[in-house]
C-alpha cells in the first residue's frame, strides 16, 4: 500500500479469493428448445452460449477531502472457467489528470495467467467446436464516462490511447472502461482530473539532439507503447527514458507496476508526500522487477555516476625534514597523478590527510556521458548517485542495511587516526550535482566523526549538491533473467510535488521473453545443383530476433549441424593431389574467412542485426551422385541468463539446404588436361572401348566422350567470367528392369571399386542390403576396354 497525508489519499492492493461451484453460471440455448440432432441425447447436441460468473468489487475512496462528492472507483470481472482460465487485469494508476491540451492517456491490460490466458478453450460456447482452441484478442470498451472519450489506435491491443474531451477544469470525472480477452471480461472506474496547462509542466522541446519521443520511453505519447525485451538482454539508456521540461518547483515521477501476478500500488521517486515503503532500503526502485532501477540519468553528464578514492605521496611522507611523525607501519605511495579516465575529475582539497601525515588521499568524481557509455555494456553505469553519507566503522552496517554501497577506501588512510568511508547509494531520488570539500550554498553538509570517550577526535565534511528536481529525467535500466520471461507493464506520469497533480498517464509494456533464435534465409531457394570441381556457394541472411541488438553483442556463430541433415562423405581423400579441389566450408562477406559476417548498410555503416554466411563446397571427384541435405545451425550465446534455471545451451536455429551433385561431370580447372584428369578418376585418356554389340573398335576415351575439345592436351583455362566448362568423365548409364551390380560390371568390365567411387549414393553396404540389386535410376560407369575385350 502507499498513502498521502497531505494530500489525503491511500492507494491499497486487495486480492479477493472465491471458489465457484462450477466453471459457469448457467447455460443459454442456441437452438429452440425442441431442437435435437440426435434422439436421446439431446444434452450433448444442443449447443449452448455459456453465461459467466460476475463479479464486482466497489468502493468509495474519496481522493479530495475538501469535496463533498465521493469519487467512487469499480472492478469487475467476468469468469467462465470452461472457456478460459482467468480474466485480465487492466493496468492504470488510482487517479489521472489532464489538461485541456494534454489530453491522451495510456493504459494497458494483462492476461492474468500469461500466455495459457491468451487461448479460449470453447469459444464462450459448448458443443460447437468450430471456436474451440483460438488465440483470444484483447479488446477494449468505453461503458460509461462523465467526459467525451474514444479509443485511438484500435481496441485489439493490450495497450491503447485514450482520448478525452476535457469540457472544463474539473476535478471529480470519471471513465468506466472495459477489457475483454476472448470470453473473459474485467472492468474498471478511474478518477480524472482536469487542470489548467499552467498547473502542469510542460513535455520537453524537441530538438534535433533530443527528439520530443525521447521524452516518453521512444514512443508517441498518442500511442500505445509495446516493447520486446529479451533474457539477458537490455535497451540503451536514451530507449526507455522519461523526460519533462523545467517547472517553477520541485518535480516528482509516479508510476504503477504490474505483472500477470501482481500490481503495485502508487509509487513515486520521492517520499516526500508519497509514503510506500517502511525502510529505507524499499525506497528505491520500489516494485519494479528483480534488478530493475528507474534511475537519474543524464546524457550530457550532469549528474555524479561514481566515485573513487586514490592514495599517493607527498612530501609528508618522504622529507626527512617533515616535522609530522611518520610511523614505521606507514608506506609510501607512488605518485598516481589522475589515473582515471576523461569522465573523472578530481574534487579540490580533497586530502582529508592534509595535515596530518599519512598517505595523499584524492577523491574523484564520475559524471558519465552517453558518448563514453556507447561501449560499456553495463546499463547502469548511466544511474546517477542520489544520496552521499559518511560513515566511521560502527555506522557503515547501518547504511548498508538501508541499501548503501561503502566504498571500501579509508578516508584518513596512514594517518593513525582511524578509518572513515564514503557510502553512497543510486536510488530512484534527486540525483547527485557536485559534491565540494569547502561549505558552498545550497549544498547538504554530510559529516562523520572518529570518537574517543564520547569526544568527536577527527571530523571528515562533505558538502553534497543535490538537484532540486524541477525537471524530470529518469531512465528504466534492467537486464532482465531467468525466470523474468512475463510481461510487465509500467504507468508513469509527471506530477507537481506540492500539489500532486501533473502531466497525462503513459504505460509502456515490456514483452520479456526467453532469447529468440535467429531467422536463417538463403538468398536464393533451392535446390541446388553442384557439379564435381566446381565451386557451389550459396548465400545464407541471418537475421537476429532478439531485441533490443547492439553493438555490444557476441556475434552469432555458424557452423554444420550435426543433428540433422548429412555432410557428404570425401572418399579416397588421400587419392587426391593439391591440384584436385575438395573444399566444404562456411565464410563470410570476404569470401576467406570462415563463420559469418555482419551486413554494410548506406555509407558502410554496420547493420547490427543482420548477417551473411556463404556455403561454399567444391566436390570432389568421387562425390558425384550424392544427394541430401547439408544442415547448417546458427546459435546464439545464452549468456548467463538462459530461460531455464543452469541450462546454458545455446539457442539456435538451423537451415538445411538441399544439394544433388551431377554424375559424370567435372569441372575443368586452370592448367587441366585430360592426361592430368584420366588419373583422377582411375582410368586413362586413350581408352579403346569394343562395342558390345558389334564387337568394332571404338574409341570412347576422356577425349573422345568431350567432342569439342580438339586436342587432349586442350587447357580448361576459364575464357569468360564467371563461366565454367565441363567435361564427361564416363557415360550415365540409365538401369534397366532386372539390371544387378553384378551385371552391370560384366557388361562394361568394370571393377566394383570403381563404380563405388563414381556413384556416391552407392555403397557396399547398401549393395548388400539389397542382394545386389539397384534402386538408383542411373549410375556413372567409365568401361574398361581391355578387361571387355579379354571377355
Amino acid at each position: 500500500m502507499s498513502y498521502s497525508i497531505e494530500e489525503d489519499w491511500i492507494s491499497c492492493i486487495s486480492v479477493v479469493v472465491h471458489t465457484y461451484p462450477a466453471p459457469y453460471q448457467t447455460l443459454k440455448e442456441i437452438y429452440p428448445a425442441s431442437y435435437v440432432a440426435v434422439p436421446g441425447q439431446s444434452d450433448l447436441a444442443q449447443p449452448y452460449t455459456i453465461i459467466p460468473w460476475r463479479a464486482t468489487l466497489a468502493g468509495c475512496c474519496r481522493r479530495w477531502a475538501a469535496q463533498t462528492t465521493s469519487l467512487n472507483f469499480a472492478v469487475g470481472a467476468d469468469v467462465d472457467l470452461s472457456n478460459q482460465i482467468s480474466s485480465t487485469r487492466i493496468i492504470t494508476m488510482p487517479y489521472l489528470s489532464i489538461t485541456p491540451t494534454k489530453r491522451t492517456i495510456s493504459i494497458c491490460a494483462l492476461s492474468l495467467t500469461g500466455q495459457m490466458g491468451m487461448w479460449q478453450k470453447n469459444g464462450g460456447t459448448l458443443n460447437w467446436p468450430s471456436d474451440d482452441n483460438i488465440p483470444a484478442q484483447f479488446e477494449w470498451s468505453v461503458l460509461d464516462a462523465s467526459l467525451p472519450v474514444s479509443i485511438v489506435g484500435g481496441a485489439q491491443s493490450s495497450c491503447v490511447s485514450l482520448e478525452i474531451d476535457p469540457l472544463g477544469v474539473s476535478d471529480g470525472e470519471y471513465i468506466r472502461l472495459r477489457n475483454k480477452l476472448g470470453n473473459a471480461v474485467a472492468e474498471a472506474e478511474m478518477a480524472i482530473v482536469v487542470k489548467a496547462d499552467t498547473e502542469v509542466p510542460p513535455t520537453p522541446v524537441p530538438s534535433s539532439s533530443s527528439p520530443i519521443l525521447d521524452s516518453r520511453m521512444s514512443c508517441s505519447a498518442a500511442s500505445s507503447c509495446i516493447k520486446s525485451l529479451n533474457l539477458g538482454k537490455y535497451y540503451s539508456w536514451s530507449n526507455l527514458k522519461w523526460t519533462t521540461g523545467t517547472w517553477s518547483s520541485p518535480l516528482e515521477l509516479r508510476y504503477t507496476v504490474a505483472t500477470a501476478s501482481s500490481q503495485s500500488p502508487l509509487v513515486s521517486t520521492s517520499q516526500s508526500t508519497v509514503v510506500y515503503s517502511s525502510t529505507k532500503a524499499g525506497e528505491d526502485h520500489a516494485y519494479l522487477p528483480r534488478g530493475a532501477w528507474l534511475s537519474p540519468y543524464s546524457n550530457a553528464g550532469a549528474y555524479i555516476t561514481d566515485l573513487a578514492v586514490t592514495y599517493s605521496s607527498s612530501t609528508n611522507n618522504t622529507d626527512p625534514r617533515a616535522d609530522l611523525p611518520i610511523s614505521y607501519r606507514q608506506r609510501d605511495y607512488y605518485d598516481q597523478g589522475n589515473p582515471l579516465p576523461s569522465v573523472w575529475n578530481l574534487i579540490p582539497k580533497s586530502n582529508f590527510n592534509s595535515r596530518f601525515g599519512g598517505a595523499q588521499v584524492n577523491l574523484f568524481a564520475q559524471r558519465m556521458t552517453l558518448q563514453v557509455a556507447a561501449g560499456i555494456s553495463d546499463p547502469k553505469v548511466m544511474a546517477a548517485i542520489t544520496s552521499i553519507k559518511l560513515a566511521n566503522e560502527s555506522q557503515v552496517s547501518d547504511y548498508l542495511y538501508e541499501g548503501y554501497i561503502k566504498l571500501d577506501r579509508n578516508l584518513l588512510e596512514q594517518s593513525n587516526r582511524g578509518s572513515l568511508f564514503i557510502m553512497y547509494k543510486k536510488g530512484s531520488g534527486p540525483p547527485v550535482l557536485d559534491i565540494s570539500t569547502t561549505p558552498v550554498s545550497g549544498y547538504v553538509n554530510e559529516n562523520a566523526s572518529i570518537y574517543s570517550n564520547g569526544i568527536a577526535q577527527t571530523t571528515v565534511i562533505l558538502y553534497v549538491k543535490y538537484s532540486d528536481e524541477t525537471s524530470i529525467e529518469r531512465a528504466i535500466m534492467w537486464r532482465p533473467c531467468t525466470l523474468q520471461d512475463e510481461p510487465i507493464v509500467i504507468c508513469l506520469a509527471t506530477v507537481v510535488s506540492a500539489t500532486g497533480f501533473g502531466d497525462q498517464q503513459f504505460c509502456i509494456y515490456l514483452d520479456v521473453v526467453p532469447l529468440r533464435p535467429p531467422s536463417l534465409t538463403p538468398n536464393i531457394p533451392g535446390p541446388y545443383t553442384a557439379i564435381m570441381g566446381n565451386l557451389t556457394e550459396i548465400a545464407i541472411s541471418i537475421i537476429r530476433m532478439d531485441e533490443p541488438v547492439s553493438g555490444l553483442d557476441s556475434e552469432p556463430t555458424i557452423h554444420f549441424s550435426t543433428s540433422q541433415g548429412s555432410l557428404p562423405e570425401f572418399r579416397m581423400q588421400g587419392a587426391l593431389t593439391s591440384s584436385t579441389p575438395a573444399v566444404l566450408q562456411l565464410v563470410g562477406l570476404d569470401k576467406t574467412t570462415l563463420g559469418l559476417s555482419q551486413v554494410l548498410g548506406s555509407g558502410d555503416s554496420v547493420v547490427y542485426n543482420s548477417y551473411i554466411s556463404y556455403l561454399q563446397w567444391i566436390p570432389s571427384p568421387y562425390q558425384g551422385g550424392w544427394a541430401g541435405e547439408i544442415c547448417v545451425d546458427v546459435c546464439l550465446d545464452a549468456g548467463s541468463c538462459p530461460a531455464i534455471p543452469n541450462d546454458f545451451r545455446p539457442v539456435c536455429s538451423s537451415l538445411c539446404l538441399p544439394i544433388q551433385v551431377q554424375r559424370c561431370k567435372w569441372a575443368l580447372q586452370a592448367e587441366d588436361s585430360f592426361i592430368e584428369i584420366a588419373p583422377r578418376f582411375q582410368t586413362n585418356w586413350l581408352q579403346v572401348v569394343l562395342s558390345s554389340s558389334s564387337f568394332v573398335t571404338d574409341y570412347q576415351q576422356l577425349w573422345y566422350l568431350n567432342p569439342p575439345f580438339q586436342h587432349p592436351d586442350y587447357s580448361g583455362i576459364t575464357t569468360q567470367a564467371g563461366s565454367v566448362k565441363v567435361i564427361n568423365i564416363g557415360r550415365v548409364y540409365k538401369v534397366q528392369m532386372g539390371d544387378t551390380i553384378t551385371s552391370i560390371l560384366q557388361r562394361f568390365g568394370a571393377s566394383l571399386e570403381s563404380v563405388i567411387n563414381l556413384n556416391a549414393d552407392l555403397t557396399n553396404s547398401s549393395i548388400l542390403a539389397k542382394k545386389g540389386e539397384l534402386t538408383m535410376q542411373e549410375i556413372c560407369i567409365i568401361p574398361d576396354s581391355c578387361a571387355m575385350l579379354a571377355q
